[in-house]
């Protein structure tokens, strides 16, 4: 088993080809640390920063190349309330099976769009892809743990404030509607 490793600063995009031919038959390990450099310097939106570490074992046979893809670590994001840095811990694992066809294209099995080129897999996209759907849609601390400052401004803006003990006047016939409504 030969194992590959690529640790530190941004790790250029060309080696996260991988050529399927070039590689030995048996498995192979492939480890990369993705850190804020590589967060910086990607198609990542400029908030999102961590460490994570990527395992890749390739197992290949002659005609058949399975990829078990691991990655763990944590990332940054900004909270949607508060705006601050919170973690969130990673953990996802995937693998992916290729076949050899007859005229020497590789075609996925498990039917995820990776672009190949002559034998050489580009897994950049498949990584990001696992990093961004390990992130949440909606992106908040846990109760309590928001930027304090923050927090008394969303409370103060918040649709769901406190009623003001001024009472407004409603227009006449705008009430008229509402009374309309209470029917349905």
């Amino acid at each position: 088993m030969q194992t590959f490793i690529f640790v530190g600063k941004m790790v250029d995009k060309i080696d996260f080809h991988l050529d399927i031919k070039t590689l030995p038959v048996g498995k192979s390990t492939l480890e990369y640390r993705l850190n804020d450099d590589y967060f910086e310097k990607s198609d990542y939106h400029s908030d999102v920063s961590g460490d994570l570490l990527v395992e890749i074992e390739v197992d290949r046979q002659t005609s058949v190349v399975k990829l078990s893809v691991s990655i763990q670590g944590t990332i940054y994001v900004p909270c949607d309330r508060c705006l601050k840095d919170m973690s969130l811990d990673v953990f996802s694992e995937q693998t992916i099976n290729l076949k050899l066809e007859s005229n020497g294209n590789l075609l996925n099995s498990d039917e995820l769009d990776i672009e190949y080129q002559e034998g050489v897999i580009d897994i950049e996209p498949l990584l990001n892809e696992e990093i961004l759907l390990s992130i949440p849609i909606r992106k908040v601390h846990p109760d309590g743990k928001c930027d304090k400052e923050m927090s008394e401004i969303f409370e103060k803006y918040s649709k769901n404030r406190e009623p003001n003990d001024k009472k407004t006047e409603v227009d006449p016939r705008w009430s008229a509607l509402k009374n309309i409504s209470d029917k349905f």
